[in-house]
């Protein structure tokens, strides 16, 4: 309903990447749906399109995650998992739909840009060892 709006880490909003409903308990959420809701009142009509993300530091560690998908076809893990310094990507239907880390926190974010705009590299491509980082950090300079 236009004349009602709700930001925050209670609200359940539809996902621009699945077109379901959910709800993101993290303070980021909250900020950037506050900072949508804002745009919106005063007409300037943003569509509210971020990639779900959230992190939790735990015993001097900090893992990540972003992207929404209830179920995938595989993960490929780029990294040292015994380290703890790893990128898990999600994969289903040839596509990335989320990413976990851990010890990699810069990377998990190049990963949510990319994958709010349809720039991450195909499942095929990343299982032949076709994933640069670097070169998706710098593509998305560009844009």
């Amino acid at each position: 309903n236009a004349e009602y709006m709700g930001a925050g880490d209670i609200v359940s909003r539809p996902c621009a990447q699945t077109g379901k409903n959910l709800r993101v308990e993290h303070y980021i959420e909250a900020f950037q749906q506050g900072a949508n809701a804002a745009f919106n009142m005063l007409g300037k009509l943003v569509p509210y399109d971020s990639v779900p993300f959230f992190w939790s530091r735990q015993w001097d560690q900090s893992v990540g995650y972003t992207g929404f998908q209830e179920n995938f076809d595989d993960v490929y893990i780029d990294g040292n998992l015994d380290e703890l310094k790893f990128i898990a990507l999600y994969l289903k239907e040839n596509r990335v739909v989320a990413a976990s880390s851990m010890g990699r926190s810069p990377a998990l974010m190049i990963i949510n840009q990319a994958l709010r705009l349809g720039l991450m590299p195909s499942a095929q491509e990343i299982k032949s060892g076709k994933f640069d980082l670097e070169a998706l950090r710098l593509s998305l300079i560009h844009i």
